[in-house]
C-alpha cells in the first residue's frame, strides 16, 4: 500500500519537551512511586492537623509538596534549559512520514529511521511520540500537525501493528 508521504515542520519547544519529560517519567515505577509518596504525604499532613505536633505537620507538608509540585517543577525547568541549550531545538525539524519511515531533515541533511526500529508509540496532549528505545524517542508535536493529526495517527498505528 502507497501512502501519501506527510510532512510535518516540527519546533521543539519547552512545553513540547515538558509533555514528553512528564509522560516518560511518571510512567516508571519510580514516577509512580514519587507521586503515591506525595499523595501519601499530603493524606497525613491532612490527618495530623488535629494534632498538636506542628514540626511533624510542617514536614509531611513540604514532603507532599516536595513530591507533587517540586519534581514537576524540576522537569519544566530542565525541559526549558535543554529546548534553549540544544542545538536541534533552534530550527524546525522537518519530519515525512511514509510507507519506508520516518525521515528527518536538518539543515539539508536527512535521516530516515525505519519503522521496523520504532519500538512503541504514546501520546500525551501535545505531543506524539514514538520510541527507539527507552530513553531515545522522535517527538512529533501536535501543534505542528495542523489538520495531519488522524493522519499520521493512522499511519503509525498501521505500521506499528
Amino acid at each position: 500500500m502507497d501512502t501519501k508521504p506527510i510532512r510535518i515542520e516540527a519546533k521543539i519547544d519547552a512545553g513540547v519537551l515538558f509533555s514528553f519529560m512528564l509522560r516518560h517519567t511518571y510512567t516508571t515505577f519510580s514516577g509512580l512511586f514519587t507521586i503515591v509518596l506525595g499523595l501519601g504525604a499530603f493524606g497525613l499532613f491532612v490527618q495530623s492537623l488535629s494534632g498538636n505536633n506542628d514540626s511533624q505537620k510542617l514536614i509531611l507538608l513540604i514532603i507532599a509538596i516536595l513530591f507533587t509540585v517540586g519534581n514537576p517543577y524540576l522537569l519544566y525547568k530542565k525541559a526549558k534549559e535543554q529546548a534553549k541549550r540544544n542545538p536541534l531545538y533552534k530550527e524546525a525539524l522537518i519530519y515525512t512520514l511514509d510507507d519506508a519511515g520516518v525521515h528527518l531533515t536538518v539543515d539539508g541533511n536527512e535521516e530516515t529511521l525505519e519503522w521496523t526500529r520504532i519500538k512503541k508509540w504514546k501520546k500525551t496532549g501535545k505531543v506524539c511520540i514514538l520510541y527507539t528505545s527507552k530513553v531515545h524517542a522522535i517527538l512529533l508535536p501536535y501543534k505542528d500537525m495542523k489538520n495531519q493529526k488522524n493522519a499520521v495517527e493512522a499511519l503509525i498505528q498501521s505500521k506499528l501493528k
